[in-house]
């Protein structure tokens, strides 16, 4: 009997510890523990506020950043109210979807909300997402608050930005209907000082072409009529584009009807149209320009050219003559020289009179158009064009041309001698 009561204590220690192994293997609490430490520590490394929250308002459970984001730990947040602790509240917030989220099962969100810790300047936005079957606290929502105060200001600046740019917008569209007004306007004076029509001369077939590569261009052209057997013919070409080239060009036109109210040499009409502009422009700006007279008394043109491109006479046999008095630039320097010459047509000649925005034009990129055309093949063009009949020449040349892409305006006055002189 002693000797059991010995022992005693040894069985009731063995039995104690089997206990302890038994519920040891049976509820792993030391696994458990770890489980939901781990479970803390992957809530407190989500950078966002989060909480768990039940169908009472109840939070039970949040990570460190919620805590941080109410200014609380989280023995002063778990079991308390979320409206309580997020806005110091006595119920709801009125932007919470608690109720919808648990009604419907789906994401609610609230997009802008007052920052509970900076509700003046301060902007939040509320995702409530279901969350279900935790314990016996029935259903749940996980509420995941995101910061957008710097994201919101960002709008807002951008917004300010957009409605900046869309006035600056407005005002260039302004400015850009005025210039189009302008520009239409500029359009009509110099449409209005171009022939209306061309004139019909017995002996003479005339046709001209112009395309200007803007709204307005500086290419100007004439014809003045002197008597049934004389007409001048004037063409010319104001540096630059736009409007600028256009009001020289206009100028240059009234100078010249100014100087052609009666007949005069042609070298001393360019002369005098010289001095009008050296004394009216001071931009830098000048015109090249061709001046001549055809008299069909004799099938004759006295002619003068001021820097502009030398104008092409074909015969009916393809032999060509090139009108090249000499003379520079109108508007340039005070007293130029501008040589005077004369030469005789037979019937059938053709002359050519352009300016160089037909020629100087860029090809396609292949072998047979590629670069610049130039005055000399543009020159081949006209002798291959010449044979058409008179009224298919200009859009024979056109055509030819159409692949070439054009940067300047150009002007093309097609004359042909239709009978022998006198």
């Amino acid at each position: 009997m002693q000797t059991l009561l010995m022992i005693f204590p040894w069985i009731l220690l063995l039995a104690c510890i089997g206990v302890l192994l038994f519920i040891y293997k049976k509820y792993p609490v030391h696994l458990i523990v770890k489980s939901k430490t781990h479970l803390q520590s992957t809530f407190d490394s989500i950078d966002d506020p989060l909480a768990i929250i039940d169908s009472n308002y109840t939070i039970l459970r949040t990570n460190r950043a919620y805590t941080g984001l109410v200014g609380k730990t989280f023995w002063d947040v778990l079991g308390h109210t979320c409206y309580k602790i997020l806005r110091n509240r006595e119920e709801p917030c009125l932007d919470c979807k608690m109720k919808q989220v648990t009604a419907y099962g789906r994401k609610q969100i609230s997009e802008r909300s007052p920052h509970p810790r900076q509700p003046n300047d301060g902007i939040i936005s509320l995702t409530f997402y279901p969350f279900s079957d935790i314990g016996s606290s029935g259903d749940a929502i996980v509420e995941h608050i995101r910061n957008i105060t710097e994201l919101e200001r960002l709008k807002g600046n951008l917004e300010e930005q957009n409605a900046a740019l869309a006035r600056t917008t407005d005002r260039l569209q302004e400015a850009h209907d005025r210039t189009n007004e302008e520009l239409s306007l500029a359009r009509q004076i110099q449409l209005g000082i171009m022939p209306r029509t061309i004139p019909k001369i017995n002996g003479l077939k005339i046709a001209a072409t112009y395309h200007p590569v803007e709204s307005v261009g500086g290419d100007l052209y004439d014809f003045i009529q002197f008597s049934d057997t004389k007409i001048g013919v004037f063409i010319g070409d104001a540096s630059g584009h736009g409007l600028a080239s256009s009001f020289i060009g206009t100028i240059s036109k009234i100078v010249l009807y100014n100087h052609t109210k009666a007949e005069m040499p042609a070298s001393e009409l360019l002369d005098r149209m010289n001095k009008d502009l050296m004394y009216n422009i001071n931009t830098g700006h000048y015109v090249t320009s061709f001046w001549g007279v055809i008299d069909l008394a004799d099938n004759s043109i006295t002619y003068a050219r001021a820097g502009h491109p030398k104008p092409v006479v074909i015969s009916e046999h393809q032999n060509v003559h090139i009108l090249n008095a000499s003379g520079t630039f109108i508007g340039i320097i005070d007293d130029p020289k501008y040589e005077q010459k004369k030469h005789h047509f037979r019937k059938g000649d053709r002359l050519y009179i352009f300016t160089d925005g037909i020629y100087e034009i860029m090809g396609e990129q292949s072998e047979a158009r590629k670069g610049v055309l130039g005055y000399k093949k543009f020159q081949e063009i006209l002798v291959s064009c010449n044979q058409l009949p008179f009224e298919k020449v200009i859009p024979g040349i056109e055509q030819q041309l159409c692949q070439y892409t054009y940067e300047d305006d150009y002007t093309l006055i097609v004359i042909e001698i239709t009978r022998n002189p006198g």
